[in-house]
């Protein structure tokens, strides 16, 4: 494979980290604020009509449920991460060196350790990017499903 190609997907992938961790800003604020307007209902609401008051502990029981949905799904988008990453510049070069010197014991000449290590640098770029991917599609996931319980938490707040 490509080399340069393999580098771009590695850094496309940590930069698709971040971008979902600064995604995760908007709906935690957005799910604050609603969870305060929430608690300001249940605070200023006059239970005394029994209809009226059934009907609104239901919606603020069912918005309840779907504020811990949004919730829920917002923290394994945030805390669900498990990533790849190459080692530091320092264990590769040391890692190369010690690949150049048991080829150089065993007759092999220093181009085939280089070759050998650019396929074991090829093998663990794509395995790092393999696995930020498979994080990052996880997240996106959670993040996902977190929106749509913030939308069912502004509809229920709305109706409540």
């Amino acid at each position: 494979m490509d080399f340069d190609f393999l580098k771009d997907r590695y850094d496309f992938e940590l930069a698709r980290q971040e971008n979902l961790t600064s995604a995760l800003t908007l709906p935690v604020g957005i799910l604050t604020g609603l969870g305060g307007v929430v608690a300001a209902m249940v605070q200023s609401f006059a239970f005394g009509h029994p209809a009226w008051t059934s009907l609104f502990l239901v919606l603020f029981f069912a918005d309840v449920v779907a504020f811990v949905g949004a919730l829920y799904s917002l923290a394994l988008a945030y805390h669900g991460q498990d990533y790849g990453y190459l080692p530091r510049l320092g264990e590769l070069r040391s890692d190369e060196e010690e690949l150049r010197r048991y080829f150089v014991e065993h007759g092999g000449d220093e181009e085939l350790a280089r070759a050998e290590f650019q396929q074991q640098l090829e093998r663990r770029i794509i395995d790092a990017a393999d696995r930020s991917a498979a994080s990052n599609e996880r997240r996106a996931t959670y993040l996902h499903r977190a929106r749509q319980w913030l939308l069912v938490v502004a509809m229920l707040t709305f109706l409540t």
